[in-house]
């Protein structure tokens, strides 16, 4: 591992959340609150590794019904894929946008993707000395067996109403010092 800063990632730091639409109009939003792993910044915003461990079991809409529905086998399938895990490789720059890529393994199925972020500047941040790093993503559900349909289930219209990609989007609260680097100091002054 490269020098740098390693900050352990949970509740307390970090969020992640997800949105799909639902009849292409209504949107259907939660979050999920079981997270842990890591963050390690070797080069400010260029220089960021991470891995992150979510519980499937722990989705939450708001809806107790929805959120059984989406625990079971045709969405999440948390019994037999109990852990969303990701795996980020490292980072670089699309124009002046941090792009951070790795593998998503998501009811068994490991995927590419990459990630847009964003920081959130001190000034904005809800917690005093940090910047917000936000990740976002999108997600083919099918591509993941998430709500396809078989057998007699291809003629349930409420499986169709589901939008085709699943937004997710992933903020970590950093200490400003760890994003942004003091200078070295010139020696021989």
């Amino acid at each position: 591992m490269r020098p740098g800063t390693v900050i352990p990632l949970g509740p307390d730091n970090a969020r992640v959340t997800f949105l799909v639409r639902w009849f292409g109009l209504l949107r259907v939003d939660g979050w999920f609150s079981s997270l842990e792993g890591r963050l390690h910044v070797a080069d400010g915003v260029n220089g960021i590794e991470v891995t992150a461990d979510v519980s499937a079991r722990s989705v939450q809409t708001g809806i107790g019904l929805r959120d059984r529905h989406l625990r079971g086998p045709r969405f999440l399938h948390a019994d037999r894929n109990p852990r969303i895990l990701f795996r980020g490789t490292g980072t670089w720059r699309d124009g002046l946008t941090p792009v951070l890529a790795g593998h998503l393994t998501l009811r068994g199925s490991d995927r590419w993707i990459e990630a847009r972020c964003v920081v959130v500047p001190e000034t904005r941040a809800e917690k005093p000395g940090t910047e917000v790093v936000i990740a976002d993503f999108t997600i083919p559900r099918r591509d993941h067996g998430i709500a396809v349909a078989t057998g007699l289930s291809r003629f349930n219209p409420l499986l169709w109403a589901i939008g085709e990609s699943v937004g997710v989007r992933v903020e970590v609260h950093v200490p400003v010092a760890v994003l942004r680097p003091e200078p070295a100091l010139a020696r021989g002054r």
